[in-house]
């Protein structure tokens, strides 16, 4: 028989999160009533660097960005506009300067990202994480995924397993 303390470390472990490795992916969002249905990594690069101010079919493109501090925005600069965050800073600073360009809106978190790109038919914007989770804001119906770039790195996903 198992003693009352071996078996409330039993129940104890089972009560914590565990976590399973998850691969995380980019994901790169439009609104879907954005007529353009594909993009490619330079045109989105283009974008977000103030290259073009216009999609492919030649309407207005509003790039949204997350702050530089977070991991999403890192691995955006990484994987879409192949930089780090200080030949970022310095190509933006030259940029600005000469008056050729404007910076994207940054927004707080991925979820006003969804938001945003949800209302408003010219934004582009990007998140890290999965499907699920993008299916899981209301205003999914409202976007579309146009580009999925698949990260090295996973991420921690909590499973919560339940004991009763």
């Amino acid at each position: 028989m198992l003693s009352a303390s071996l078996l409330s470390l039993i129940v104890a472990c089972y009560s914590i999160p565990s976590y399973s490795q998850e691969k995380a992916s980019l994901y790169i969002i439009i609104n879907i009533n954005n007529p353009v249905e594909t993009l490619t990594t330079q045109e989105v690069r283009a974008i977000f660097l103030s290259m073009v101010n216009s999609y492919p079919d030649g309407k207005r493109a509003i790039p949204i960005n997350l702050p530089s501090n977070s991991l999403a925005n890192k691995a955006f600069m990484e994987k879409v506009l192949y930089k780090n965050k200080r030949s970022l800073r310095t190509y933006w600073t030259r940029l600005l300067f000469t008056g050729r360009g404007k910076l994207p809106t940054v927004l707080k978190q991925p979820a006003d990202i969804i938001k945003a790109v949800s209302q408003t038919q010219q934004a582009i914007g990007y998140f890290v994480g999965g499907l699920e989770e993008l299916n899981s804001y209301e205003e999914s119906n409202n976007i579309m995924v146009v580009m999925t770039i698949p990260l090295e790195s996973p991420i921690e996903t909590p499973l919560i397993i339940k004991t009763s």
